[in-house]
């Protein structure tokens, strides 16, 4: 942990599931639904948000005063 902070790599665990989803569907041949879909979008938008929201909010704030 001494090139990443915990803080940084820990949000990263959340996608475990999704990538188990994303294996059984290709070796197992399982059907995703729309449900799981879009949870999985919404775990992956928590986490560009969890992860990049500050950055992004200061980038469009520094544009907005230019």
């Amino acid at each position: 942990m001494k090139k990443y902070p915990v803080s940084t790599v820990a949000p990263l665990s959340l996608l475990v599931p999704i990538f188990g989803m994303l294996g059984s569907t290709a070796i197992f041949g399982e059907h995703v639904g729309l449900t799981k879909i879009l949870a999985t979008l919404f775990i992956v938008l928590g986490l560009a948000i969890g992860m990049y929201g500050k950055a992004v909010s200061n980038l469009l704030a520094h544009r907005a005063r230019a």
